[in-house]
């Protein structure tokens, strides 16, 4: 290595290392404002809002509970609930990773083929809405929209197997979604609030709603093949289930729900354990 290269070596190390120590712990907290807009407002509305989030630790990796409320504006009065999301910093490669999402998951074990998630939202009393697609796992997880948790009413989850495991000529899926629901947020009782208080209002309607799942009962659930399909050489496909929740620690938060009505915050994870595999489809 010639004196010029090592010189001009020496000088961009230098510059990474100042950069790095510029910028590290210069900022350790962070605030997000959360605005449901583009897709999700074609779906829920434009008239749900949420508290900012704020004091979110950047220097420590790990993941941590945030309550977050919401409210509706619904004409003269306005109806809350609360969303609670999950807190995630990583390092990869020397940079940090933050991530605020839902603490809802849909996961696949082991080497099973991805799952495409959809919700179903009951926005009127007796009124069957259709199954909307809100995602697909990618390296094995999903987790479900913001705003499928603060759309202020009940939502089904379904699940089925992707489009490349078996499509049709419109390039969509060949089977039916799932049999039954894998996840449903219901609603669990009503109240007012007179002391929440957003955007200048006060005395709010509070609206608790909770999680819950037939999968320790049922099993899994089944995906039949399309209406269109009776020919084809694909079979409907059974899915294993299982539930878990497990709670991740946030003491600032623990400490105010030691007295909150709506109850502690849990991760929510529904495992698919699907019946495709890469051994199963092989000649």
């Amino acid at each position: 290595m010639t004196p010029f290269h090592r010189e001009v070596d020496q000088h961009a190390s230098d510059m990474n290392e100042s950069r790095f120590a510029r910028y590290d712990g210069h900022f350790p907290t962070l605030d997000i404002v959360l605005k449901f807009e583009g897709d999700a407002a074609s779906h829920i509305g434009t008239n749900i809002f949420a508290e900012p989030v704020g004091n979110l630790q950047t220097d420590k990796v790990g993941r941590s509970m945030q309550r977050v409320f919401v409210w509706q504006q619904r004409g003269d009065y306005v109806v809350s609930s609360h969303v609670d999301l999950v807190w995630t910093v990583e390092l990869e490669e020397n940079r940090r990773i933050l991530t605020l999402s839902s603490a809802t998951y849909v996961n696949v074990y082991g080497c099973g083929p991805n799952i495409e998630v959809g919700a179903r939202l009951s926005k009127s009393e007796g009124a069957t809405n259709a199954i909307i697609s809100v995602g697909y796992t990618r390296n094995g997880s999903f987790c479900l929209p913001v705003w499928a948790e603060a759309c202020f009413c009940d939502v089904a989850v379904f699940i089925r197997p992707v489009a490349n495991a078996g499509a049709d000529s419109n390039g969509e899926s060949i089977h039916e979604w799932s049999s039954s629901p894998v996840l449903e947020r219901l609603e669990t009782e009503t109240s007012v609030d007179q002391e929440v208080s957003f955007a200048s209002n006060t005395g709010a309607i509070e609206v608790h709603y909770k999680w819950a799942t037939k999968i320790d009962s049922l099993g899994g659930v089944h995906c039949a093949l399309g209406g269109t399909t009776t020919k084809s050489p694909h079979q409907q496909v059974w899915m294993q289930c299982t539930y878990t929740e497990e709670c991740i620690q946030n003491n600032e938060l623990d400490s105010v729900l030691d007295n909150f009505q709506g109850g502690g915050s849990y991760v929510k994870t529904v495992t698919v354990w699907p019946s495709i595999s890469i051994r199963n489809m092989l000649p």
